[in-house]
């Protein structure tokens, strides 16, 4: 077994790490690198994304308001480095894989959240482009938190010119008593990039957590997306949309975590897959022994467009508790032939109708937004996707 600690990564400054650097390093240090063999990597080579004589990039960040506004008082929305917080806490230290731990030791760039109590980003939504522009390990880490009451909806998006990018995204949210927090992972990078993001949500008590995780293109992903309901009355809602062509890889593990009694979890993931293109769902709901009075509930559809594409998913329960009410679900579909040929028959074309049908498949992860603002950036972006992915499909 080979550890990160042997393999050449090089970035700037590590001589003079800091403490929570040196506490990433820590765990690094009790990390092998995974095999196939590992359960969360059998259907996703980690060789593909071994970090090998990379050297670690910035990117050009911007940081904005989606929609007419200004920033919120009582929100702090910067670059990582001007962060004046506790970046990342022991507790999803101990929690993260290979990657979620090297990018603890060598991150550069991301976003800094904090947000008081009792605010809110109304109908508008905060906004960061982090993009990259050369060759490299792309290495961003993002730390959210926001404040007790507080309603806030951010949209994170990560692109990069047509250069051969390794990335390891690493993001912490926080979300403390009774606040609502809306969080879009906007995951477009370029169509050879392979990307292996990490998202870690702790949530309180009466807390509510929605994550939309959108793949809109790259070479490979491998996606870790975990919440951690802490406290009474919270909710975690994890929503997924990936549009894979060519021979695009994604592999997505969702991971919803009950660690106190009368939580709720819910899991929506809706894939398109186009050519070649290959996704993977991985679900998993853990009940722990002392939390009764759950309600967990995942669900994956597959919308397959060419006989050539594969899909597999894989919800699964881990119940410790007796008090509980948790199901899963997959289905794997293709057009439906009655819809299309009602749609060509009221003067649509072949590729209106498929364009259509597709639109409508995603507009139910959209809409659980229940977002304008968001809803409508995000919908250009999927029409942008689509009208490449569309013309080529069987």
């Amino acid at each position: 077994m080979t550890t990160l600690l042997n393999l050449p990564v090089q970035v700037q400054g590590l001589e003079q790490l800091g403490a929570q650097r040196e506490q990433a390093m820590q765990r690094l240090a009790q990390l092998n690198f995974p095999t196939v063999q590992d359960e969360a990597w059998r259907r996703t080579d980690p060789e593909l994304v071994k970090p090998e004589n990379q050297s670690v990039i910035m990117p050009a960040s911007k940081f904005e308001m989606l929609g007419e506004g200004l920033l919120p008082k009582g929100v702090v929305l910067s670059d990582i480095e001007q962060g004046k917080s506790n970046l990342f806490s022991v507790q999803a230290l101990d929690k993260s894989n290979l990657f979620g731990a090297l990018n603890g030791v060598v991150y550069q760039g991301g976003a800094y959240l904090k947000v008081d109590k009792d605010v809110s980003t109304g109908e508008t939504a905060l906004f960061v482009h982090h993009h990259y522009s050369q060759s490299g390990l792309a290495a961003p880490h993002s730390y959210l938190e926001v404040g007790a009451g507080s309603s806030i909806t951010l949209v994170e998006f990560f692109s990069a010119d047509d250069h051969d990018v390794l990335a390891i995204p690493s993001v912490e949210v926080v979300v403390h008593e009774g606040a609502k927090f809306r969080y879009v992972f906007v995951n477009l990078w370029n169509n050879s990039a392979r990307v292996v993001p990490n998202v870690h949500a702790r949530v309180e008590k009466d807390a509510y957590f929605q994550m939309l995780f959108a793949g809109l293109g790259t070479r490979l992903t491998k996606a870790f997306l975990e919440s951690d309901l802490v406290g009474e009355g919270a909710k975690s809602e994890v929503l997924g949309l990936v549009l894979a062509q060519g021979r695009q890889h994604y592999d997505v593990d969702a991971q919803q975590n009950h660690r106190v009694g009368n939580t709720v979890s819910d899991v929506l993931c809706h894939f398109a897959l186009t050519d070649r293109a290959r996704t993977v769902f991985a679900g998993n709901i853990l009940c722990e022994p002392s939390a009764q009075k759950i309600d967990g509930y995942q669900q994956n559809r597959n919308l397959i467009l060419s006989d050539k594409a594969r899909a597999d998913s894989m919800p699964r329960l881990e119940i410790e508790a007796n008090d509980v009410r948790c199901t899963h679900g997959a289905s794997f579909s293709t057009y439906d032939a009655g819809q299309r040929f009602y749609l060509q028959s009221r003067g649509m074309t072949a590729a209106e109708a498929e364009h259509l049908l597709v639109t409508g498949f995603f507009a139910a992860v959209v809409e659980r937004m229940d977002h304008e603002v968001v809803g409508n950036w995000l919908g250009e972006k999927l029409a942008t996707k689509m009208a490449a992915a569309l013309g080529k499909a069987v």
